[in-house]
C-alpha cells in the first residue's frame, strides 16, 4: 500500500489511504496498491530477460549506438562552447590594448 493525498483545484482534498477490506471489497477511498509479477514471455513490456545475459538484441544494440552518439554530439558542443569562450576572450583583451582615441578635441 501506497498512502496518497491529492488536491484538487478548488483546495478540496481527498486521502487515499484505506486498506482493502478483508471481504475483498474495495473500500471507498483505496490507497494505490502495487502488486510485482513475474515477467511474460509474450506480449509488449514484459521486460524479460534473454536466456544468455551476454546475449545482445537488436534493440539494446541500437540504444548503445544511439547513447555513443549522443556522447560524441556532447563533446563536440563542449569544444566549440570552449572555442567560442577564448574567442570571445581575445576579442575582449584585444579590444582593451588598442583603446580608440577621440579625435574630436
Amino acid at each position: 500500500m501506497i498512502p496518497a493525498t491529492e488536491t484538487y483545484s478548488d483546495g478540496k482534498v481527498v486521502t487515499w489511504d484505506q486498506p482493502p477490506t478483508a471481504n475483498g471489497e474495495e473500500p471507498e477511498q483505496p490507497a494505490p496498491v502495487v502488486k510485482l509479477t513475474g515477467s511474460a514471455d509474450e506480449g509488449y513490456g514484459g521486460g524479460g530477460h534473454a536466456a544468455d545475459p551476454s546475449a545482445s538484441t537488436p534493440a539494446a544494440s541500437a540504444a548503445g549506438s544511439a547513447g555513443g552518439a549522443a556522447l560524441w554530439v556532447a563533446v563536440a558542443a563542449l569544444v566549440v562552447a570552449v572555442a567560442g569562450a577564448v574567442l570571445a576572450g581575445l576579442t575582449f583583451r584585444r579590444g582593451r590594448e588598442h583603446p580608440t582615441t577621440d579625435q574630436s578635441s
